[in-house]
């Protein structure tokens, strides 16, 4: 079984993050942020701009801070100004992990759970997922969804807690942010661009036809990247 605990966010980082609030205590977040910002160099500020420089998207696993590219978005923490390492997993869904299949629970989907109007189910969903992301390591969950569904065909039309109504995605992904966040997850809800047209976001070479007439795509691949 996977060795979690040595991708834990070091315990004395996150205290030294308590002491620089403390130091600022009364000021704005921007202020904050700005005092912060302004005592790192122009390393340590684009360090915060990418993720590892080394290994693939969601599978690298070794680098050279000791095992940082273990998720599927990793920022290198700051020892000296006590940030804390940014540990982003996917998804929506739960706890991916393709180093490791079958060992991240199947929850239901969130169409599924919003299929329940359940608020109170909604926030218990949020709080398990929670407690499995946070014993995993990772810091932030790139979910709840939240895309309308406006194309049928859209393969990813389960993950999204709107279905076709954007008040019910309203109303119930405030009990699953409350949830994931309740268990010291940061919650990251999406998606916030052409992802309710993933029927054709893969496939952008090849073109839609309308009987004999070629049609255009909303989006095609390189717009979405632009956006």
């Amino acid at each position: 079984m996977r060795n979690w605990s040595k991708f834990h966010t070091n315990k004395n980082m996150f205290a030294g993050v308590i002491l620089l609030v403390s130091s600022t205590r009364g000021a704005s977040p921007s202020e904050r942020a700005a005092a912060l910002v302004a005592k790192m160099t122009l390393d340590e500020k684009l360090v915060m701009l990418h993720g590892p420089a080394t290994g693939p998207c969601c599978q690298c696993n070794t680098t050279a801070d000791g095992g940082g590219c273990a998720y599927v978005g990793n920022v290198a923490g700051n020892t000296k100004l006590s940030i804390p390492p940014l540990t982003m997993n996917d998804g929506p869904q739960g706890f991916r992990d393709n180093q490791h299949p079958a060992t991240t629970t199947a929850w239901p989907s969130g169409l599924t759970m919003a299929a329940s109007f359940d608020v109170k189910a909604m926030r218990e969903w949020g709080e398990g997922q929670g407690i499995e992301f946070f014993g995993k390591g990772a810091n932030i969950q790139l979910g709840p969804g939240l895309c309308l569904a406006r194309v049928p065909r859209n393969g990813r039309n389960f993950e999204y807690l709107s279905g076709e109504d954007p008040f019910l995605g309203h109303t119930l992904v405030q009990p699953v942010i409350e949830g994931i966040q309740s268990k010291k997850v940061i919650a990251n809800a999406k998606h916030y661009r052409a992802f309710s047209l993933f029927s054709s976001f893969r496939r952008p070479h090849i073109p839609l036809h309308h009987g004999s007439r070629p049609t255009h795509r909303p989006l095609d691949h390189t717009t979405t990247l632009q956006l």
